[in-house]
This record gives structure tokens, C-alpha cells and sequence, in this order.
């Protein structure tokens, strides 16, 4: 395994200490480096530098003319500009690497769920309720067409904030439900407890 591997093994099973000391003793500067080292940034609510970091990896890709990459970069740094409260900025970088999906991935339907959901998501939190749910519809149809648990759970728990938004109370009961029944097969204890306490706060 190399450190780069390592550094991110240890991230993700929550060693940020050992991360941050692995890529501290790497010599590289990679995509996937500086993704990581934008994660730990995000960590530490360091979001100026996280957004710099993506930049550079979206710069990058621009120049090599790596779809892939750049649509990855665009989606990360619309997920700093959302944690910063720009949301507007966050919707224009997702309506980019909607493009990016469109032209070259459109196959791909767990890429155009996780698209469209934060193009529906980001629309609930700028209060454009009923263009939302449009989008998150979409979600859940292109989640379906995945075996992606975690993808569907994601696009019902957005249903279900957006109904509830909207007033309409039982929709929204059913959208959480189907949510955490799918978060609990998937095995995200997290993703469950977060629609166990929507459903004990919420008025149905």
C-alpha cells in the first residue's frame, strides 16, 4: 500500500492525526493528495484553503482535459461553497458539472442522482421549494436505477425535507421512512439516526 493509500485509509477510519502525519512525509502533489489534504482542511472548518485545493485540481483537469476529474473537482468545491453559506456559488458549480455529466457521463445514473440531488438540495436551502422537489424526483428515479443504497436513502431524505417544507406532511412521513429503512440495510447508523430524529422532531 503506498502512503497516499495509507493516508487515506486513515482518514476514512477517522485517524486524522496519522493522516495528516502520512502526507506530511509525501513528496508528491497529486490530485488525489491535495483532495485529501482539502478533506482534512474541511476538518478543521479551514474552508478557504479546501477551496484553493480544489481549484487546483480543477485547473488541472481544465488543462488536461480530464472530464472526470474536473467534474469531481466542481462537485467539491460546490460542497465547500454550501459548508460557507454560498449558496448561490454552490448551485453554479453543481449546474457545471451537471453539464460535464450531461456530455460526457449521461449513462451514468448514480453520478446524475448525486447531481441532481444537491441541485435539489441547494434549491430547499435558497427557499425554491417546488423547483427542488423536481430535482430530487429526478434523484430518487436515476437512484433507483442503482443498486447504491446510500444513493436512494439520500434522494428520500431530500424528498422528505422538501414535502415538509411544503406543508405536505404525510408525503413527507413516507419519504423519511422509505429513507431510513434504507440507510438501516446499508448499514449507515449515522445516515438512520439523522431521519430518526427528523421523524421524533417533525409534526405529522
Amino acid at each position: 500500500m503506498t502512503i497516499i493509500e495509507q493516508a487515506w485509509q486513515a482518514f476514512v477510519e477517522g485517524k486524522l492525526v496519522e493522516a495528516k502525519d502520512l502526507l506530511s512525509k509525501l513528496n508528491e502533489d497529486t490530485a488525489s493528495s491535495r483532495s485529501l489534504r482539502a478533506y482534512l482542511a474541511l476538518e478543521e472548518q479551514h474552508y478557504q484553503q479546501a477551496m484553493k485545493l480544489y481549484e487546483q485540481n480543477r485547473i488541472e483537469a481544465l488543462l488536461a482535459k480530464n472530464q472526470e476529474e474536473l467534474h469531481v473537482a466542481l462537485h467539491q468545491q460546490a460542497m465547500v461553497a454550501r459548508e460557507m453559506d454560498r449558496l448561490e456559488e454552490a448551485l453554479d458549480l453543481i449546474a457545471q458539472e451537471a453539464e460535464i455529466i450531461r456530455q460526457h457521463f449521461s449513462d451514468d445514473a448514480l453520478r446524475l442522482a448525486v447531481n441532481a440531488y444537491e441541485q435539489g438540495y441547494l434549491r430547499l436551502k435558497l427557499h425554491q421549494t417546488s423547483e427542488g422537489l423536481v430535482y430530487m424526483k429526478k434523484s430518487l428515479s436515476w437512484a433507483l436505477e442503482t443498486d447504491d443504497l446510500i444513493a436512494q436513502a439520500c434522494a428520500y431524505r431530500g424528498l422528505g425535507e422538501l414535502y415538509q417544507e411544503l406543508g405536505a406532511s404525510e408525503e413527507s412521513h413516507l419519504s423519511f421512512e422509505q429513507s431510513l429503512s434504507l440507510f438501516c440495510q446499508a448499514g449507515d447508523h449515522l445516515g438512520a439516526e439523522e431521519i430518526e430524529k427528523m421523524l421524533k422532531n417533525s409534526e405529522f
